[in-house]
């Protein structure tokens, strides 16, 4: 997993929880980041978000008009 710069990391041992940010990115790596506590630390849980679209029926006249 590439870390980039800007991105989040939080230990998933429950007592210690550090978190850190990433300020300059890595070239390469093949796991996540290890804590000073030795716990493999991972990107914090984000909900997602979900965006509506809004899509415009075309009609008939408005293809025609775009084949003109």
């Amino acid at each position: 997993m590439t870390m980039r710069v800007g991105q989040k990391f939080r230990c998933q041992n429950l007592h210690c929880r550090s978190e850190v940010v990433v300020v300059e990115a890595s070239l390469e790596s093949d796991r996540n980041p290890r804590c000073c506590c030795g716990g493999e630390m991972k990107k914090p849980y984000r909900k997602p978000t979900f965006v509506k679209q809004s899509f415009r029926r075309l009609e008939i006249d408005d293809l025609v008009k775009t084949q003109d």
